[in-house]
Order: C-alpha cells, then sequence, then structure tokens
C-alpha cells in the first residue's frame, strides 16, 4: 500500500503524512461553474468581494497565468500531492526538478498549476493556511509545469508565498532560487461516482 510505505524524499515518515488525497471537481459550487484554473481564480475574487478576507490569490498575481487556462475536468476525479516541496529540489532548474521526482518510479509527477491552487485554495477558505506559505525561514513556491510566454521567453509558472494578509502568489521563473521546489502528484482516478464523496475526510 503505497500510502502506508515510508515517503521516498522523507523516510522518516509515511506517506499518508506527507500527503494528500484530494476530489478533482468537474463542477464547482452551486451554479456549477466548470472547474477551471480560470474560474478558480475568478471565484475565489468574488468570494473575497463579497465576505471579505481571507484573500485566496495575492493581487500582483500574473493574471495571464489564470484567464489563458480554460480546460477543466470532465468527470470527477482523485488526485494525490505532497503536501509541502521536496526539499532536495529548491535551487534546481525545472528540468532537474521533474527528474528527481520521475526517477522515484511510482508513477508521480509534478503537480500542475491547476491542481495546485486548487488545493491551496480549498485550505486557505477552510484554515486560512496554506502549504505553499512564508516559512519561518525560507518561503516555498511550487514550480509546476505549466508555461506561459512572458517578456518573450517561455517560463513556468509558480505558486506559493502565502501570507494571510496578501494571499497566495502567481507568476513566473526559470532561475533557480531556494524558495522554489516540486510538489509530486499523480492522478488517481479520472473518473469517480458520486461516493467518491466518501473520501472527504482525507481532504485538506
Amino acid at each position: 500500500d503505497f500510502l502506508q510505505s515510508p515517503d521516498p524524499d522523507d523516510p522518516d515518515k509515511l506517506v499518508k503524512d506527507n500527503y494528500i488525497i484530494c476530489v478533482d471537481p468537474s463542477l464547482l459550487g452551486k451554479l456549477q461553474t466548470r472547474a477551471s484554473l480560470a474560474n478558480i481564480f475568478k471565484l475565489s475574487n468574488d468570494l473575497f468581494n463579497f465576505k471579505g478576507p481571507p484573500r485566496v490569490f495575492d493581487e500582483g498575481s500574473l493574471t495571464e497565468a489564470f484567464l489563458t487556462r480554460t480546460e477543466y475536468p470532465k468527470n470527477v476525479g482523485l488526485f494525490i500531492m505532497r503536501k509541502s516541496l521536496v526539499e532536495g529540489s529548491r535551487e534546481l532548474i525545472f528540468d532537474k526538478m521533474e527528474k528527481i521526482v520521475i526517477e522515484k518510479g511510482l508513477g508521480l509527477k509534478p503537480a500542475p498549476l491547476r491542481e495546485r491552487a486548487f488545493v491551496d485554495s480549498i485550505s486557505i477558505l477552510r484554515s486560512g493556511t496554506c502549504f505553499d506559505d512564508r516559512g519561518k525561514e525560507t518561503w516555498s513556491y511550487t514550480v509546476t509545469p505549466d508555461t506561459i510566454t512572458f517578456s518573450g521567453q517561455t517560463c513556468h509558472l509558480y505558486i506559493g508565498g502565502y501570507s494571510p494578509k496578501a494571499g497566495v502568489y502567481v507568476h513566473t521563473s526559470n532561475y533557480p532560487q531556494k524558495c522554489l521546489g516540486i510538489v509530486p502528484y499523480a492522478s488517481v482516478a479520472d473518473e469517480v461516482d458520486d461516493l467518491s464523496m466518501r473520501f472527504e475526510n482525507m481532504t485538506i
């Protein structure tokens, strides 16, 4: 059982301690809005404007990172994702970060921006906390496989640096930094019936 095995990046802990299982929706809310990254961004901003704090996304985030991503799952699914960065992936270029995850041979890959943004937004709205936060010693930003053309360059998008006042920041970088790292992820079911909500107690 993968969940009961040692975390390959933190052998002193089990996978179940360092990973979450999350229901991946196809539609959001009572209006059944498509669960695209663009709509996650829009709905969280609408919620902030209507109810006030907590703010999910930092106002300084790169808006284009959200608005160009309208794809969404056609069915409800499940995915597993590490809560925090793999510490050994910091200060590396993306290709080397990705190699660290894939070489484990466990079917894991770098977490996409949409799925990481969904996990972070749910955590912020439920508890006012975020896995991609401003740690006491080092801030954390998850670098994703998603790219965007910015200032004439193809750049990877990252998400992180959360603070309760500002929200979580989304922008680009192609340069290794101590605050940037990678989060392993895998889709464990592409189509799940309504009984998938039984997994709710295992989600954030």
